[in-house]
């Protein structure tokens, strides 16, 4: 298990999902050079006595481990496929069709593309007003592996859930999600296209802005 960390400077193409891994198992191919082999298995879990692991293995072309010794940027203590990559020196490409687009590792977490819930934020104009930039508004969808996901990935846009900065009479700016998640972006329910207008329009700029998982981010209303 790794206790270092390398300089960032390889790539780790995802490959696929592997749903009859435990946990959160995907393959990932590697550029040469580095410390890992072309092909590793991350594997993500809750273990029973000693909590959230994330370890990397080798592997081969069709996601079948063929070592079970850990290899470097393996760690214990969060279920995190980007840190335990950069911790090896590698930085995450979401897909191989776009092998020069390189996400960041505080853009990536504990999901794949694709198999990430959409949870919705909504702001309440604490003080009579609202907070509204280029990453947050009225309404904010963030793709997520899961609730405690999408409340880090939040806070890292510019929410926050410390209502000490808030007028007391109004209540909290922000509240965190602890909901499954949507399959789509919705709000309420409904699904957000880009025919979406809200009923009210409550700031001048947009009123939604959805964060996915692989950096991009969508504006409507």
């Amino acid at each position: 298990m790794s206790l270092f960390k390398f300089c960032n400077d390889k790539r780790a193409t995802f490959i696929k999902q592997i749903p009859e891994g435990k946990g959160d198992m995907r393959l990932y191919r590697c550029d040469v050079g580095g410390i890992l082999p072309e092909y590793v298995v991350v594997s993500s879990v809750i273990a029973k006595f000693s909590g959230p692991e994330t370890y990397i293995f080798p592997g081969n072309d069709k996601g079948e481990i063929v070592d079970y010794g850990e290899l470097g940027g393996s760690f214990r203590g969060e279920l995190n496929h980007a840190k335990a990559l950069s911790n090896a020196g590698y930085s995450i490409v979401i897909d191989a069709e776009f092998d020069d687009k390189i996400v960041s590792n505080e853009v990536v977490a504990t999901s794949s593309p694709g198999v990430g819930k959409f949870f919705h934020f909504h702001q309440n104009n604490s003080g009579g007003r609202f907070d509204v930039n280029e990453n947050v508004t009225v309404n904010v969808i963030i793709e997520a592996a899961d609730a405690d996901d999408a409340n880090e990935r939040a806070e890292r846009i510019g929410i926050y859930f410390d209502d000490s900065r808030d007028c007391k009479c109004c209540g909290s700016r922000w509240s965190t999600v602890w909901d499954d998640g949507d399959d789509e972006p919705c709000m309420y329910g409904d699904p957000v296209t880009a025919e979406y207008k809200p009923r009210f329009s409550w700031v001048e700029s947009h009123n939604v802005v959805i964060h996915y998982m692989d950096g991009r981010k969508e504006c409507f209303g």
